[in-house]
């Protein structure tokens, strides 16, 4: 869906292939003939975290969102991350909805539409945490904030390596701007890691 995103050369996209074994690396480098904005990373398979870290580590833009393989983006999703900035507050966070993809069924997000100030921001973990919209997907992030910060994500957890990210970036933003406006479909799963259910697994 990368690729029939609206303006599709107009950004950077950078794909790190974790040691996949599949054609996906051949395919995408198919693409890099008509997107040479496409950049192309191979490394042995070192987990998601890895991987995602290698992606910040190689980013050019001013700005920074996570895409995983196996999901979908709506068409205008960067155009409706960019046009929630609020430049006239500094550098933020913008998160926006979701749909979580089954089997059989296809289970909207709802969160919340709220704008939050540098001194609101830990509303995230006092309000929100049940939203579950600390997942590193369908956000727009500033590569300023996490360049100047070493923001990483941790290598060595296998569980919440998301959420402890997006909490450590939000700590360092001027804002958070959540829009419930669902522009991501989530592939999900049934192991206990998966993102609908690592929350209630300790209900």
């Amino acid at each position: 869906s990368i690729f029939h995103h609206y303006g599709s050369n107009k950004y950077e996209i950078i794909i790190v292939n974790d040691g996949s074994t599949d054609l996906g690396a051949k395919i995408v480098s198919g693409y890099q003939i008509s997107h040479p904005n496409l950049i192309l990373i191979n490394q042995p398979n070192s987990g998601v975290s890895v991987a995602r870290n290698r992606g910040i580590e190689e980013a050019g833009g001013e700005y920074i969102t996570f895409v995983d393989s196996d999901d979908w983006i709506r068409p205008d999703y960067l155009q409706v991350l960019y046009d929630a900035l609020q430049p006239d507050l500094g550098c933020g966070l913008v998160i926006a909805g979701l749909e979580r993809c089954y089997a059989v069924e296809i289970v909207p997000v709802e969160i919340p539409t709220i704008l939050l100030r540098q001194n609101e921001i830990s509303r995230l973990v006092t309000d929100f945490l049940e939203e579950r919209i600390t997942y590193s997907c369908s956000k727009l992030l500033s590569r300023k904030i996490v360049m100047e910060n070493n923001l990483r994500f941790i290598t060595n957890l296998s569980c919440f390596e998301d959420l402890l990210f997006t909490l450590d970036y939000a700590l360092h933003a001027d804002y958070v701007n959540i829009i419930n406006e669902k522009i991501y479909r989530y592939r999900a799963n049934d192991n206990a890691c998966s993102l609908s259910v690592k929350y209630n697994s300790f209900e």
